[in-house]
């Protein structure tokens, strides 16, 4: 039998993000009890209850988006935004 390794890119983050995501990650151990799920090394870092009542499933890349296009739906008088609009105005606003 052959294996092979999904490569993953390495990259550096912030000892205050390192420590924003440990303790979310101890957070979310603890609310994954509360429904008997016992979390591991593998464990998603984000995820929700789906639409069917589905328990610790991993967001999808466009739940963001799906979320932002509802809220723009209710709301006409917001401006259209995009995750990827919003990260960018988060990075003009960091410099």
């Amino acid at each position: 039998m052959r294996f092979i390794m999904a490569t993953f890119p390495i990259f550096s983050i912030s000892n205050d993000l390192l420590q924003l995501l440990t303790s979310w990650k101890e957070q979310q151990r603890y609310e994954l009890a509360k429904f008997g799920i016992l979390s591991n090394p593998e464990q998603f870092v984000f995820t929700y209850i789906d639409t069917k009542g589905n328990i610790n499933k991993p967001l999808h890349a466009d739940y963001l988006n799906n979320k932002m296009k509802s809220i723009r739906k209710r709301h006409k008088e917001l401006t259209h935004a995009t995750p990827h609009k919003l990260r960018h105005t988060g990075a003009t606003l960091a410099k």
